[in-house]
């Protein structure tokens, strides 16, 4: 059985933030920040934290305790999905063809690349405008 203090909410937000990540992972590795699962599963995480964190903060435990539940309960599954896009990313075939600018399909037309790509993409491009002498010299 549950334990008697522990709010019922807050479970329920956990368990449907991981629904929300299996919805996410439907259109694994290509991450669109504006799609309604990436939205929902953002929201739902931040629920799920607000609400875990203000049950600990009313309940003492100790620290240790407290990290351990967050890191296996809350975090764990945002994290590794964080680290699994970006070591695909590394591998993938288009990253190591040149870095081109713009992936090209089949058809000619131009494909998308992933969330976490175009992102370090967009603040690497940045950064160079920014501070030229940190840009690569070729």
């Amino acid at each position: 059985a549950l334990e008697p203090h522990l709010p019922y909410v807050a479970l329920a937000a956990g368990f449907a933030n991981h629904i929300a990540y299996l919805w996410l992972h439907q259109s694994y590795p290509l991450l669109r920040i504006a799609s309604p699962a990436f939205l929902t599963s953002l929201s739902l995480f931040g629920v799920s934290h607000y609400l875990w964190g203000t049950h600990f903060l009313a309940h003492y435990h100790q620290l240790a305790h407290v990290l351990c539940f967050f890191l296996f309960n809350v975090w764990l599954v945002p994290f590794g999905f964080f680290i699994s896009l970006s070591v695909n990313e590394a591998r993938l075939p288009n990253t190591q063809a040149g870095l081109a600018d713009e992936v090209y399909s089949e058809g000619g037309g131009v494909k998308q690349k992933s969330g976490l790509l175009s992102a370090f993409s967009f603040v690497r491009e940045k950064r160079d405008d920014m501070m030229p002498s940190m840009a690569k010299k070729v």
